[in-house]
């Protein structure tokens, strides 16, 4: 889901909403939470919709209704019909919720690390996991909203470093600290790495170092041809992947095809960074 498709539900719930008691749980002197606190809670969470499904499901609510167009994700609608009548069978969506528990944090933090990457497909990730695809589609939706959220920073941020806001729901704390794959997954975006890192795939060790090495090569390539003549990149391209140049060349030497970096793998870079830029310029305009 997408960060204003979140924001168009939580506003929608009430201030006395069981999503705000059960994440507020542990800290009544924020009771009842002002606009701000409950938007944050909201926002932030990436298993909002599951927190949301079984907060009302263990108070045997229904949802609360929506205005058409707008409608809960038929995920959510469906997590909360399973956690309502448990006689209901939902093979999925107990697979996705299993894959949550503390004993499968291993599991667990490889799709997720998985549906971080930009070149795995959701049919892709099923496949490594042997399972069927409506599988992947119900944990991207109600327990790891990352892909559609993945271009925001401070999300992004908050949510591998940093203690969510209403921490008290349960399960929200049974979190492996290092999240080693995902944070892997976020610097490279590469599922084959994470994969190797993993111990599922082929590649040797080596192989695997020397994957992270290009990587980070031609990152910093990128940064060194975006950044100018003067940039801290730059200088350390000249130092550590251009030692045959002397300083009279290096003013001469294109970094594009020194280390064999296509013009069109530069242009798709430039293009994301505009983009990345205009989109935070304009989060953070007048009135933002």
């Amino acid at each position: 889901m997408t960060s204003e498709q979140i924001l168009r539900l939580v506003l929608s719930l009430p201030a006395d909403s069981p999503f705000f008691e059960a994440a507020f749980h542990d800290e009544p002197w924020k009771w009842p939470p002002s606009l701000p606190e409950r938007l944050h809670v909201g926002l932030f969470d990436p298993a909002f919709g599951w927190h949301l499904s079984r907060s009302y499901a263990s108070e045997s609510m229904p949802l609360p209704a929506q205005d058409w167009p707008q409608d809960w994700p038929p995920e959510i609608r469906r997590a909360h019909r399973h956690l309502l009548d448990r006689d209901e069978e939902d093979d999925n969506l107990a697979l996705a919720q299993a894959l949550h528990l503390p004993q499968n944090l291993a599991e667990r933090d490889l799709m997720w690390g998985l549906l971080i990457c930009q070149d795995a497909s959701f049919e892709m990730i099923a496949d490594v996991f042997n399972y069927e695809v409506d599988v992947v589609r119900l944990v991207d939706t109600l327990f790891w909203n990352f892909r559609d959220r993945k271009h925001e920073p401070l999300y992004v941020a908050q949510v591998l470093n940093g203690p969510q806001a209403g921490a008290a729901l349960p399960e929200r704390g049974e979190r492996n600290p290092e999240l080693k794959l995902v944070r892997l997954a976020c610097r490279t975006g590469e599922a084959k790495i994470v994969l190797a890192a993993a111990g599922m795939s082929p590649f040797p060790e080596e192989s695997i170092t020397q994957l992270l090495a290009d990587q980070i090569e031609q990152d910093l390539l990128v940064q060194a041809a975006a950044g100018g003549l003067e940039s801290r990149a730059r200088a350390l391209v000249h130092k550590y992947l251009l030692p045959h140049v002397t300083p009279e060349q290096s003013e001469e030497v294109d970094p594009l095809e020194a280390l064999g970096i296509s013009q069109e793998e530069f242009l798709a870079y430039r293009r994301d960074e505009i983009e990345r830029q205009l989109r935070l310029q304009a989060d953070s305009g007048p009135g933002k």
